[in-house]
């Protein structure tokens, strides 16, 4: 399990890695809400598995509402 969600974490940050560079060279806001998207990604991710291992779910929440308001904040 933990190996996966190594894996998915990786794969959310190349992929918002990724969407930066794209984002940087094509100005439209579908394309900025798009990699926004990819950390809300993470945070969804690291909450899953926070839940998962049945650790605290107060920071995990709160990391992952936080992330979802950067992105609206970002996107408007």
């Amino acid at each position: 399990m933990k190996r996966l969600i190594v894996l998915l974490n990786a794969l959310f940050i190349v992929f918002t890695a990724v969407m930066c560079f794209i984002y940087k060279n094509n100005y439209q806001l579908w394309l900025k809400a798009l990699t926004a998207s990819g950390f809300v990604a993470i945070g969804v991710v690291n909450l899953i598995h926070a839940l998962l291992l049945k650790k605290t779910k107060g920071f995990p929440f709160l990391a992952l509402l936080g992330l979802a308001l950067c992105m609206a904040g970002d996107i408007i």
